[in-house]
């Protein structure tokens, strides 16, 4: 069975974790395998029991050095990442372009990898409306970037210019509840 990653920050309430949730709906219903990795974040939250009961692993771990002795199954995700992704998984979707680069620094080898933007500028006003994104990443020909309305690509090119990985565009939440 074919499986993806997905790697978020949180499954609370809110658009990203709908986001989440969507893909691996949509994933299950295709016969995926899923499993969803969050980083920094061990408490239990709205979206885990929904997913445990759609069949979906969920795991929590730390990006962090040295929490290994602290959070065991660290090591264990850690060593998937850095040298066995591309064979447990045909693909890796992380929710939220804000700590992307912390992913990729997890990952040796990035094969597959598919970054969904979830903001706006109008959403970092707190920092002189500009996006704290690592450039690499946009720049980095070998990812694709979902956006997820027509403003995202003219925002992020007004900050970093052309931007040269894969751009995807897809309208979010098309149920119709």
């Amino acid at each position: 069975m074919k499986k993806i990653l997905i790697v978020n920050s949180t499954l609370m309430v809110g658009g990203g974790e709908k986001l989440l949730y969507e893909l691996a709906l949509f994933a299950r219903s295709q016969g995926y395998g899923v499993d969803v990795l969050i980083l920094n974040n061990f408490r239990k939250e709205y979206y885990d029991d929904i997913l445990t009961d759609l069949g979906v692993g969920v795991y929590r771990i730390s990006s962090h050095k040295h929490n290994i002795l602290k959070h065991p199954s660290n090591f264990k995700w850690k060593m998937t990442l850095k040298y066995f992704l591309a064979k447990k998984y045909s693909s890796t979707i992380i929710v939220n372009l804000s700590f992307a680069k912390k992913v990729l620094d997890m990952i040796r080898k990035p094969n597959n990898i598919h970054i969904w933007h979830i903001s706006n500028i109008a959403q970092y006003k707190h920092i002189d409306n500009r996006f704290p994104y690592d450039e690499s990443i946009l720049k980095d020909e070998r990812l694709n970037l979902w956006l997820i309305n027509k403003y995202q690509k003219e925002e992020l090119e007004a900050q970093y210019g052309q931007l040269k990985c894969k751009i995807h565009e897809f309208k979010l939440f098309l149920n119709k509840k």
